[in-house]
């Protein structure tokens, strides 16, 4: 993303804000398949994340995070449609 928007592909803001929300979902990932395992259905890992994130952090950083998620989700949704079109 960084480079397309050293190239002038796309917007250097939007390549800025994609590159960031690719290092956020690597890292969700990464999160999920160390407590959950990789061989979870959807409601399994949720579930087990909550409890991971109950054990080390306050349940309102958990909602913090869950807004994260569909911040970031919207935020790529909106970029790839102003890039990509409809």
């Amino acid at each position: 993303f960084e480079k397309a928007g050293e190239l002038g592909l796309i917007d250097k803001d939007a390549a800025g804000e994609l590159a960031e929300a690719a290092v956020f979902w690597r890292n969700l990932q990464g999160m999920l398949i160390l407590t959950a395992g990789s061989n979870q259905t959807d409601d399994d890992a949720a579930n087990q994340l909550k409890r991971s994130f109950g054990r080390n952090y306050s349940s309102s950083m958990f909602e913090t995070f869950t807004d994260d998620i569909k911040r970031t989700a919207e935020l790529v949704k909106d970029r790839y449609t102003r890039i990509i079109g409809t």
